[in-house]
């Protein structure tokens, strides 16, 4: 069992295996297996797979995809600039997707005659953040 990148957590079944991709896997002939990589960054890959009925060996090689993240931010008053990376995405309420959490590590929010807010986001306890911040005039 390989993976792209290498290191990822295997489980087959629901059973983890004890070493990380790349790695083996012994399954009976013609038997539909769920083969589970996970690693850290990246987003979980899951595929069902039968082994060979003749009892052959095979490969399953699993492309796991950076992890992405979504922001949600408000504030009141409403209609501030959010600001990512120096670059304007809209204003508040906003939704944003399909964000890479290592590029997107603060944010600055402004509005004419209130005090521009800057916050660190925190990615580690999942993909999805909502930020509410109340503007100082």
């Amino acid at each position: 069992i390989y993976s792209i990148p290498q290191g990822a957590r295997v489980s087959v079944d629901g059973t983890a295996l004890a070493e990380p991709t790349p790695t083996r896997f012994e399954g009976q002939p013609g038997k539909d297996y769920m083969i589970a990589m996970t690693l850290a960054k990246y987003q979980d890959w899951t595929k069902q797979v039968q082994a060979r009925r003749d009892g052959g060996e095979s490969s399953v090689l699993g492309y796991l995809s950076a992890q992405r993240v979504r922001l949600h931010v408000s504030t009141t008053p409403p209609g501030a600039a959010v600001i990512i990376n120096d670059k304007v995405h809209g204003r508040t309420p906003l939704d944003l997707a399909d964000l890479d959490p290592e590029a997107t590590r603060s944010l600055k929010v402004e509005l004419k005659g209130y005090v521009s807010e800057t916050r660190a986001l925190d990615w580690s306890a999942g993909t999805k953040l909502d930020v509410d911040i109340a503007l100082r005039p």
